[in-house]
């Protein structure tokens, strides 16, 4: 029989004894739950005493516990959980998949720690780690990451008191500048004419990439009624992320218009009988789908004895090729669908459009010479 909240009246062997039971769960952090339980006791007014003392210790646990809040490691979890399901698209599924990733993999030393212990020096050494092993494109996106994550444990109140001064004025320098691996017009046709030599199964898609600027993730979505055959246009409307196999839009969420060559257009007619009856225009290899178009154009280029590039290179040189042949820098820019005028004037230097000519004037040798 409940007497009062906490303290329940039985009787054993016809005498009356209490029992007392507090329960309590943190209203900050709903998985902290302390019990206390107390009995037999002979009379209610012990009960009562003793009541007031478990109250008191459970209220102390609980603080105790909402102050040193849950480990690292459930909150990334946690995280990871909310987000998946999350429908306000505040992250992307291919973003939260980045960010769990790296947290999981340079965040390690701090997954038993609870968040309210985590320093910023802790958090200074993870970043300084991965800065070491991987590019500064990496490591703003795990400061990134960690931000997130404190940001979502402060707004749904994972553990009382938590602020974010640990992460407050983190800074990491983002000026990245595209890759420099590059091919040249000669090592170009070396590549197309072993690749063809070998009718190798990337023979059309590396084509492609070299005649479109193209990223990958865009030719995996072309499908044939994106080109026009009349216009000889391909048109740019989507990308598949390499992660999640979704179709999305384009990196910079705008569609865009290719011209195409008398070669594009024998690649494309190349094509029409292995994939016209598909989906898509180019063929579903599973190295691709593995995400493994790097590896296996290096592979090839080393056998051939080229440099070893990787597949976004391909796209480098589809930019250096049209300046130095006096394509025009907004022209180019609008054609491979860039934002950032940096990034173009990064590549002109390196096709060498600026200087092209500068020490022409320069006649220092004897005329005999």
């Amino acid at each position: 029989m409940l007497i009062e909240k906490g303290i329940r009246k039985e009787s054993i062997n016809n005498k009356d004894s209490f029992f007392v039971n507090i329960t309590k769960r943190s209203k900050y952090n709903r998985s902290i739950c302390v019990v206390r339980k107390k009995g037999p006791i002979p009379s209610l007014a012990e009960a009562q005493r003793i009541k007031k003392k478990l109250t008191d210790e459970v209220n102390r646990e609980i603080g105790r516990r909402e102050g040193q809040g849950k480990t690292w490691n459930e909150i990334i979890n946690e995280w990871k959980q909310f987000h998946t399901l999350d429908d306000t698209n505040r992250f992307s599924p291919s973003t939260v998949i980045d960010y769990y990733s790296l947290l999981n993999k340079w965040t390690h030393q701090l997954k038993k720690k609870p968040i309210n212990e985590i320093k910023r020096s802790d958090i200074l050494q993870a970043i300084n780690a991965i800065k070491v092993e991987r590019s500064i494109k990496h490591t703003a996106k795990l400061k990134d990451a960690i931000k997130a994550v404190f940001n979502w444990s402060i707004e749904h109140q994972i553990a009382k008191g938590l602020n974010d001064d640990a992460v407050t004025g983190l800074s990491v320098s983002r000026k990245v500048m595209p890759r420099t691996e590059i091919l040249n017009e000669s090592q170009i046709i070396k590549l197309m004419s072993e690749a063809l030599k070998q009718n190798h199964p990337w023979y059309e898609i590396w084509g492609l990439a070299l005649f479109t600027g193209c990223r990958a993730s865009e030719m995996r979505a072309l499908k044939w009624p994106d080109i026009d055959f009349e216009q000889r246009i391909l048109n740019v409307t989507k990308s598949i992320c390499q992660k999640t196999n979704k179709v999305k839009e384009t990196k910079t969420g705008e569609s865009r218009s290719l011209p195409l060559n008398d070669e594009a257009i024998k690649l494309l007619n190349r094509l029409k009988p292995k994939t016209f009856n598909t989906d898509y225009v180019l063929p579903r290899l599973p190295d691709w789908e593995k995400g493994k178009q790097a590896q296996v154009l290096r592979t090839f280029c080393e056998s051939i004895g080229i440099p070893s590039v990787c597949f976004h290179s391909l796209r480098a040189c589809f930019v250096t090729q049209l300046l130095m042949n006096g394509v025009g820098l907004n022209v180019v820019q609008v054609m491979g669908g860039w934002r950032d005028t940096a990034t173009m004037k990064h590549y002109n230097r390196l096709a060498g459009v600026e200087i092209k000519g500068a020490t022409s004037s320069l006649t220092f040798l004897p005329k005999k010479e």
